[in-house]
């Protein structure tokens, strides 16, 4: 039964409490437009959703932890070397790398451990690992219609891509060479180690950064161009091993029998190459004795590639790659008939 007031219109219905009663009589709230008051982010910093989630998916891969592991087998063992060299030979004039300088041979060591065959592989194999998949897996699942449906740009959505993947390889590659490099510190302070090489440490970071820029680079490019992290890896690998293989052991040894100079310079014209010869320049190695045996006039043998021409060809590098991911960055695809 039904409980009317004077007027007519129903106040409660028996049977039913009076707080519930007493709410449906109260009068409804008003549901209009209320403006946004939660946080407020800046446009600059969308792109580290993207760059964190691409963190938080390698932090789940056995893979890349298992890699990183192997970074260290590179320090571990260079680091017994120079253990064993030095307390065998001393330190006082004595040269323990050859005819390597003996005031170079703190950064020669990390060089050695840094962009050594194995690290090299190590790196490569963790940015195939991280990166591969990176866009061509959200290519396959056609994620990309609900990335680019969010207030973020196709710059904001590569940005991010590809500060995820360069932090986890210059984390792999900086993390053990700093722990070599803190070695060092500690145990050679009063043997010249600071006076020999005082911004060895800033050296050691750029020389670091050098395969995270131009393998996330590249390593995206192929990725945006694909639907399957297989594939992008598998094209990306064989670039990357047959550059190194025409370049560094065939050309390479070829040319530097007539040219030192220009022999050394086309043995870095590869992707690996360009790493090394970098690397080379910025930790001032001023001799790699690998080649020697190719020179016709060893005497004349010695120092790095030439710096501009690898800088030029790593900026390229890294460059084109950038380019190519963005210009396969699209919410749909495009069918032309």
């Amino acid at each position: 039964m039904d409980i009317k007031d004077e007027n007519g219109e129903i106040r409660m219905n028996r049977g039913v409490g009076p707080d519930i009663a007493h709410s449906v009589a109260s009068p409804i709230a008003d549901l209009t437009y209320r403006n946004y008051d939660g946080p407020i982010r800046t446009r600059a910093v969308r792109w580290w959703i993207i760059a964190a989630a691409t963190l938080r998916l390698v932090g789940k891969k056995p893979g890349f932890w298992v890699v990183f592991a192997l970074c260290l087998l590179p320090y571990l063992l260079h680091g017994l070397q120079f253990y064993v060299l030095e307390s065998r030979l001393g330190s006082e004039g004595t040269n323990l790398f050859g005819s390597h300088p003996t005031h170079q041979k703190w950064a020669f060591m990390l060089y050695q451990a840094l962009n050594g065959d194995l690290n090299g592989i190590c790196l490569f194999a963790i940015a195939l690992i991280v990166g591969s998949g990176s866009i061509a897996s959200d290519n396959r699942a056609n994620a990309l219609l609900v990335y680019l449906s969010k207030p973020i740009t196709k710059g904001d959505y590569l940005l991010g891509k590809w500060v995820g993947v360069a932090l986890a390889v210059f984390g792999a590659a900086l993390v053990p060479s700093l722990v070599m490099w803190t070695f060092m510190a500690i145990s050679y302070s009063g043997e010249g180690f600071f006076r020999d090489d005082p911004w060895l440490i800033l050296h050691l970071a750029l020389t670091a950064a050098l395969p995270a820029v131009i393998h996330t680079s590249m390593i995206l490019g192929f990725s945006a161009w694909s639907k399957s992290a297989s594939v992008a890896g598998a094209v990306y690998a064989s670039v990357y091993f047959l550059g190194n293989t025409i370049m560094g052991d065939i050309l390479g040894p070829m040319t530097i029998r007539d040219s030192a100079q220009q022999g050394v310079l086309v043995q870095h014209l590869s992707i690996g190459g360009v790493i090394d010869g970098m690397a080379q320049n910025i930790l001032h190695i001023t001799e790699i004795d690998s080649l020697r045996m190719y020179a016709s006039r060893p005497e004349h043998f010695g120092g790095p590639p030439a710096f501009w021409p690898v800088a030029a060809m790593g900026a390229a590098l890294a460059l084109i790659g950038v380019v190519a991911a963005r210009a396969k960055i699209r919410a749909v695809e495009v069918i032309r008939g």
